[in-house]
């Protein structure tokens, strides 16, 4: 075994990865050396997808948060709880950009929101979730034996919002030993188009052809999430199997890091397979080799500078929604330290509003956030050029272009539309989306009853409370011209309705919240609703029919949505009558499947 072989050895996950059900060993947590057996079984779970991406060249546009900055921070309060130093760490992500403008840098500087709010702040970068979970357990241990306010781990961390369900399902068991709780409290930003799936400009145009390819990805990552999402909507079965290789499947080569993934794809890596179909080894091999990588950025520009040939199946900029740079923290020290929690969070929020609105505070937390990455080459220019994005040509395919980096400072108004109401937010719907998904497709790793309730609105809500008309709209969801029509994804859904009528049967339910998740997660597309039927009944009647059960289903998500993410200027509805039946190879209709409700995700 060699070369990148050799990771299936003993695979150690970095980056913006997820390690699941990690154990400790006293307070420290080493290697995550993955067991064999769980690549030998092949769950052939059909995933989420999207197909026909044409990312909009336009530029972020500035987001209508707020500053609350004006609002008393009750410094004396944090004085009192005796908390005010606060330790951070995260991953290397201009989604935190607003939180190290906050801070003036790695440390709390004079005259910065975050002394104003009465905190001391220790920023520190950490690219392995493994050690994330680890400062975080840390501090929670010391928490449990008594000391009010720990000196050991971190009282925040911030990593991809899609991948909480997975970073907890390893962390959540160690803190349940000590009685206490991980949460979310907030997010400063998210991806906005630097997280993509990268692959052949062919699976673009015919997804379909992407069957038997194979992708470079970290498992069980938020990029990698991306890929199944793309999989999903196109109807494409995934291998998650990363040691076989299924023909009628999406095939993956994992690795530890997102620059080993884009190294796999530039310098053509390939080795050889078992077969499978069906779950079932056939006897036979394959020599397969990389066609695509999951990545974000630097890892798209480096890519598409090198090698290029490779398109954006499907990036964080139609998945909106997907990717918030959420905020942890242990919630039982949080809620005895609430003034010092709300400071922390207020003045994170109001940092993140101003470099969204005003360009020159976001060249000056571009110049500190190069001092916080360090990272190599990538200067002030670099982390604003990025925060932005650009949009250029794909190298190696003529007419087809791609657009590189792209995140998002979001302020309190944003984050009050993605995390409320509890329970029915967005972001609890993109959460139980990919740990549902995970369960599925890992159940040896991912437990079916992973943590399901992770927000604490709280802090948000008294910030809100205190701030009254203050907060502004926010701008989660994207707004809709009309001109959306670029197909991302095409899918039919066997909606059942009572017999000629426009009743939705509660058979469909299950159906009906696979789609309004599919919606929650793409929250930049606009929404088609087709209805169809079978060739039963005059023309007249089946088109009526047709279009009262398409409005049935935009009534129903309308609905069942949380408050402004499925409204009338986002969804299309058409009806279809009996105009494309669904038959068979013999030509004979197919009466149920005609009945059906298809549901277009577009972009322009």
């Amino acid at each position: 075994m060699s070369g990148f072989s050799e990771k299936w050895a003993s695979l150690t996950i970095f980056a913006k990865a997820v390690v699941v059900g990690v154990p400790t060993a006293g307070l420290v947590w080493g290697a995550y050396t993955m067991k064999p057996e769980w690549f030998n079984p092949v769950f052939g779970v059909e995933s989420q997808t999207i197909s026909g991406i044409n990312i909009p060249a336009g530029s972020i546009a500035a987001t209508n948060d707020r500053a609350t900055a004006n609002l008393p921070y009750s410094v004396a309060q944090v004085k009192a709880e005796n908390a005010g130093t606060w330790r951070h760490q995260g991953i290397a992500w201009n989604g935190q950009i607003g939180l190290i403008f906050a801070n003036g840098g790695a440390v709390t500087a004079p005259g910065s929101l975050m002394q104003k709010a009465g905190l001391n702040l220790n920023f520190q970068r950490q690219d392995d979730y493994s050690l994330l979970q680890a400062e975080q357990l840390k501090f929670a241990k010391q928490y449990s034996e008594g000391v009010s306010d720990p000196t050991e781990g971190v009282h925040s961390v911030i990593i991809m919002g899609d991948a909480v369900a997975s970073y907890l399902a390893g962390l959540q068991p160690q803190l349940d030993k000590f009685n206490l709780r991980a949460k979310v409290i907030g997010a400063p930003g998210r991806s906005l188009g630097e997280d993509k799936c990268m692959g052949k400009s062919e699976w673009m145009d015919n997804p379909s052809s992407a069957k038997g390819g194979l992708i470079a990805a970290v498992l069980r990552d938020g990029d990698f999430n991306i890929c199944l999402t793309w999989a999903q909507a196109n109807n494409i079965k995934v291998n998650p199997d990363a040691t076989t290789w299924d023909p009628d499947a999406l095939n993956f080569f994992g690795t530890s890091t997102f620059s080993e993934a884009d190294k796999a794809y530039i310098t053509d890596y390939c080795e050889e397979r078992p077969i499978v179909r069906d779950g079932k080894r056939t006897g036979g091999n394959q020599r397969v080799c990389v066609g695509g990588t999951a990545t974000w950025t630097p890892g798209d520009v480096n890519v598409n500078n090198s090698k290029g040939g490779v398109v954006s199946l499907l990036s964080t900029r139609e998945n909106a929604s997907q990717m918030f740079a959420t905020i942890i923290v242990i919630e039982e020290w949080a809620k005895a330290n609430p003034a010092t929690t709300t400071n922390f969070l207020k003045a994170t929020l109001d940092g993140a509003a101003t470099v969204a609105n005003d360009r020159s505070a976001l060249r000056r937390a571009a110049g500190w956030s190069a001092q916080v990455w360090a990272e190599k080459d990538a200067g002030p220019d670099y982390w604003e050029q990025y925060y932005y994005g650009r949009t250029v040509d794909v190298k190696g395919v003529p007419g087809r272009q791609i657009r590189l980096g792209g995140s998002q400072a979001l302020g309190l108004a944003s984050n009050l539309q993605y995390f409320l109401p509890a329970g029915n937010s967005v972001y609890d719907r993109v959460y139980r989306t990919f740990g549902d998904l995970y369960v599925k497709l890992y159940p040896d790793i991912m437990p079916a009853d992973y943590p399901k309730d992770v927000v604490n609105a709280s802090f948000l809500e008294k910030i809100r409370d205190t701030a009254g008309g203050a907060v502004g709209t926010g701008s989660v969801f994207g707004e809709f011209t009309g001109a959306e029509s670029q197909q991302v994804s095409n899918r039919s859904y066997a909606i059942q309705f009572a017999a000629g009528s426009a009743t939705i049967l509660p058979a469909s339910r299950a159906d009906l919240n696979e789609i309004l998740n599919n919606v929650s997660v793409g929250s930049n597309l606009a929404i088609a609703i087709e209805g169809f039927t079978s060739s039963e009944g005059d023309d007249v009647t089946n088109q009526r029919l047709s279009e009262a059960r398409a409005a049935a289903v935009r009534a129903w998500l309308m609905q069942n949505a949380p408050a402004g993410l499925v409204t009338d200027a986002r969804v299309r509805v058409s009806g279809m009558g009996e105009s494309n039946l669904i038959v068979d190879a013999l030509g004979r209709e197919n009466k149920v499947a005609s009945r059906r409700v298809q549901i277009r995700l577009l972009s322009e």
